[in-house]
């Protein structure tokens, strides 16, 4: 059984994507199942360098996932990012994105906060491991919380898997709790 990374880019060596482990970015490569039919047909046809041979043991649901979301989330973490395990992280959102950037900030070993508007998705970051004490309540500022915490100027990295004006002004404003407290110049 194989699970399919849609974009494997094209693999040369001219080209710069590529050549720096970027084949996402890549506008040369084959790219399975993005602006064409068929990719929910029983076969189909992919670049080979997409092709990941999936180990015994896990499902083909779990497959799919890890070459997508936990490929995505993994490169927004580890090489955007390039968070540490001496990081605090405030991480914005726990949907499919979110959930699995927590399990990898917490592999690394950094501190990671939590925020999301659904009580059932800080439940489930609770359960991977993530104190209550470091989960904003539902319906609580974020800036407040943080204040209120004493983690400003604490939090080194924000990561926000919502996108939305709201998660992006509460970034900035952890960023400005940042450079207040440490004097930086931002």
């Amino acid at each position: 059984m194989v699970a399919l990374l849609a974009v494997p880019g094209c693999g040369e060596q001219s080209c710069s994507e590529c050549e720096a482990d970027l084949p996402q970015l890549c506008l040369r490569g084959y790219r399975s199942g993005i602006g064409m039919d068929g990719f929910f047909a029983e076969y189909a046809v992919i670049d080979v360098r997409g092709a990941v041979h999936v180990p015994d043991g896990v499902s083909p649901s779990q497959a799919a996932v890890a070459t997508d979301a936990v490929t995505t989330a993994y490169h927004a973490v580890h090489r955007r990012a390039k968070i540490t395990s001496t990081d605090v992280v405030f991480l914005f959102g726990l949907g499919g994105l979110g959930l699995n950037a927590l399990q990898v900030v917490r592999a690394i070993g950094a501190r990671v906060l939590v925020s999301d508007v659904k009580q059932e998705s800080l439940d489930a970051a609770v359960k991977l491991g993530v104190p209550v004490e470091d989960c904003v309540p539902v319906g609580k500022g974020v800036r407040e919380w943080v204040e209120e915490n004493g983690w400003g100027g604490k939090i080194s990295v924000t990561a926000d898997f919502v996108g939305t004006e709201q998660t992006f002004g509460d970034a900035q404003n952890i960023g400005e709790l940042s450079c207040l407290s440490q004097k930086w110049s931002c």
